[in-house]
């Protein structure tokens, strides 16, 4: 299997794992407490081969515990899976994107989450859910391939 990889542990619900199977449909391997239980994820758009996923799992402070995966499809669109609490849905698109680009996403406290994603001109964007829907930021965040990452460890300069 080639696939892209993901995974989240969902509190008292135990692990998650998130695959692409050869049809690039996603799917999810759950940990039961004594085994691997392989389930598909709601019927929507394959994924786009080779496509990368990202999970959050969000919640807490007082709300319903909920796990979100994002791909992106055979149109280039970034999809959000949900689970509703008594199955997967799929209505979300979000935004097109570069084909095959990077994808990354954060819980940021309660039901808010936001999701990361290169744009069809290279550029860094930010969608946002702040548990009522989803808000689409505008403007870019950098140029991807203008962009300079700080050094974290003390080295030498440049």
């Amino acid at each position: 299997m080639s696939s892209a990889l993901t995974c989240l542990f969902a509190g008292n619900s135990g692990s998650r794992v998130y695959y692409l199977d050869q049809g690039n449909n996603v799917r999810e391997l759950a940990w039961n407490g004594s085994g691997w239980d392989s389930n598909p994820l709601a019927p929507g758009q394959p994924a786009n081969p080779g496509a990368p996923l990202t999970c959050v799992y969000t919640g807490g402070f007082g709300l319903p515990l909920f796990s979100d995966v994002y791909y992106q499809d055979v149109g280039n669109n970034i999809r959000r899976l949900f689970w509703t609490g008594n199955g997967w849905d799929d209505k979300n698109v979000l935004a097109p994107a570069k084909p095959g680009g990077p994808l990354a996403c954060l819980d940021t406290g309660g039901r808010a989450s936001r999701v990361y994603y290169l744009d069809q001109g290279n550029n860094i964007r930010e969608v946002g859910w702040d548990g009522r829907g989803f808000l689409k930021i505008s403007d870019p965040l950098a140029p991807a391939k203008q962009r300079r990452v700080p050094r974290l460890l003390p080295g030498p300069r440049e």
